[in-house]
């Protein structure tokens, strides 16, 4: 509780003395100790000893006093929360704004950056040089004209361009002499601001990538040593604690001491161990407490309901009313028509012997790692999750499925020729590889996006000799053969089923169109309805975009 009413601190005082009261007696030594401290200088009573160890925690709450030009621009949550980050940017140089979505992350980031110029400026320092990295589809929301509009002098770059500042080995040994130069010349420059403010931070929860790499050397290397971090997401944790972890590193740049005598916090990454292993607990408060600032929807109603208004541009604010959700139903039987069942037959009755090699005498890097019986479960795994994902496909839409069956069939026909002109096999991880060299979607845990295409086009697949024993390379190759013509045969007929209807009388489009139909051209304020179609995979999102009279190659067509 953070208050100045005089009443409640003097019923908190005698809270306070009460509880003194109450407890036991320290031992003479103790208080001998604390009477010769120089710290102090003088008798304190334990009230204020209390009141000063609540200061040390929370006192960064209390000062909400921002410029009335930046104050001006934000309801009260949103300038507390500037204040809160300020606050931890002086104390911690970094602060993580975790707000939960709809709750303006982007007008308290420019405000934060605002409020830390204003006051370096009132310090008599410098102009502070800001530095923004955000996803390139965000880069409208920190254009210069909406720094310029805060007062913020400073610069935007996408979070995908950062990966050119760390090529890999392949590339760094294809560079030009002027390419390297003009690459360390934007690293130099990247490295001279005051402030980095990071959008959308868990983009950066895997230090593996490039993009992290980059990032993290534009914070800790050049001049500017003491520059400061700002992080905002609405999900700092995605999978595991660690994602966290990995985006507060940015701010200790990997130094896992950075909060030693600042907080309870000794090192960082034996606080997430502890973390990990026990589920939380106080370890996970204590870093929120040294780091992070985070409100919810919730939050903000319950200050509402206590009486305090949440204005916004003098109006107060108000979260839309969420209805329940409900199910549009289809016929995946219709959409599929005579074919459906082969589909499931076909699916069913693959081998995938491509994914379980081991079986048919094939030594991969970690046979020797796994005992028998580890390695045909985790085949017998990964085959199922295979199966799934074409359900999956096959339930998203036509055009979806289509692609992996003509993905699929094009891996098989490979993987025979490498075998019959080569003598070796494709492992798994070298579809992967593959896959993204074709231009195939590739899971987030596998490759980086742009970053991994690029690298896959470059990769080599590894030579991995075909089974010794003719009778087992013939059985692998009688079992790829087999699903390779299954395949086949499916992927004729879901091509021809295409053709058929062309989309016309696809019934999961027509029940999406007909729902899209049947919403109010504006909402209760007049404005125009918008409408957000989540998809799992992008062949969907393409159809879905032509079928409602996108252009398939025009700007705005989906990513």
């Amino acid at each position: 509780l953070a208050t100045t009413d005089d009443r409640l601190v003097s019923e908190l005082e005698g809270w306070f003395d009460n509880k003194w009261d109450q407890g036991q007696e320290c031992t003479g030594e103790f208080i001998r100790l604390l009477e010769e401290c120089v710290l102090f200088g003088r008798r304190y009573t334990p009230w204020q000893v209390f009141v000063k160890a609540l200061d040390a925690a929370y006192g960064r709450f209390l000062d909400f006093s921002l410029a009335e030009d930046i104050a001006g621009k934000l309801a009260g949550f949103q300038q507390e929360a500037v204040s809160r980050c300020v606050a931890l940017l002086d104390r911690h140089w970094g602060a993580m704004l975790a707000d939960s979505v709809g709750l303006g992350k982007t007008y308290e980031g420019l405000g934060i950056l605002a409020e830390f110029s204003r006051r370096r400026r009132d310090a008599g320092q410098n102009d502070v040089q800001a530095l923004v990295v955000c996803p390139a589809q965000l880069k409208e929301n920190w254009s210069p004209e909406k720094l310029a509009a805060y007062g913020i002098v400073g610069e935007t770059v996408t979070m995908e361009s950062l990966a050119a500042l760390a090529p890999d080995e392949d590339a760094l040994a294809e560079e030009s002499e002027k390419d390297r130069r003009r690459r360390e010349r934007l690293l130099r420059r990247l490295q001279s601001f005051d402030i980095v403010l990071v959008d959308e931070s868990h983009n950066f929860r895997n230090p593996a990538t490039k993009r992290y790499e980059a990032l993290m050397e534009v914070i800790r290397g050049g001049g500017k040593p003491d520059k400061r971090v700002v992080l905002l997401t609405a999900t700092p944790i995605n999978n595991s604690p660690w994602d966290l972890y990995w985006q507060l590193s940015l701010i200790t740049r990997g130094d896992d001491g950075w909060y030693a005598g600042r907080g309870p916090v000794s090192n960082l990454r034996n606080t997430f161990r502890a973390i990990e292993k026990g589920g939380g607990g106080a370890g996970l408060l204590d870093t929120m407490l040294l780091t992070l600032v985070r409100r919810t929807r919730h939050d903000i109603r319950a200050l509402q309901e206590s009486g305090q208004p949440a204005l916004l541009a003098g109006q107060p604010m108000r979260f839309p009313v969420h209805e329940i959700p409900r199910a549009v139903d289809y016929s995946l039987k219709e959409l599929y028509g005579n074919i459906y069942d082969e589909i499931i037959s076909a699916i069913q009755d693959l081998s995938f012997a491509v994914y379980n090699l081991e079986s048919y005498g094939v030594t991969l890097d970690t046979t020797g790692k796994m005992s028998e019986g580890q390695v045909t479960q985790r085949n017998r795994t990964f085959i199922g999750i295979m199966r799934t994902i074409f359900l999956k496909r096959m339930e998203s839409s036509v055009v979806a499925l289509t692609g992996t069956v003509r993905g699929m069939v094009e891996y098989f026909d490979l993987f025979l020729r490498e075998l019959d002109e080569r003598g070796r096999v494709i492992t798994p991880k070298d579809n992967q590889r593959l896959r993204a060299a074709l231009g195939k979607s590739l899971p987030d845990d596998v490759l980086d996006g742009e970053e991994g295409v690029r690298r896959a086009r470059r990769a080599s697949v590894s030579d991995t000799p075909a089974p010794s024993d003719a009778a087992k390379r013939n059985a692998l190759r009688e079992a790829v053969a087999a699903d390779r013509e299954r395949l086949g045969q499916l992927l004729e007929d879901l091509e021809r089923r295409r053709e058929t209807w062309g989309g016309k009388d696809d019934p999961k489009l027509a029940a999406l169109r007909s729902l899209l139909e049947s919403l109010p051209e504006t909402d209760a304020h007049g404005v125009p309805t918008k409408v957000v179609i989540f998809t799992n995979y992008q062949d969907t999102a393409s159809y879905l975009f032509e079928a409602l009279a996108g252009e398939p190659d025009g700007e705005d067509a989906p990513h």
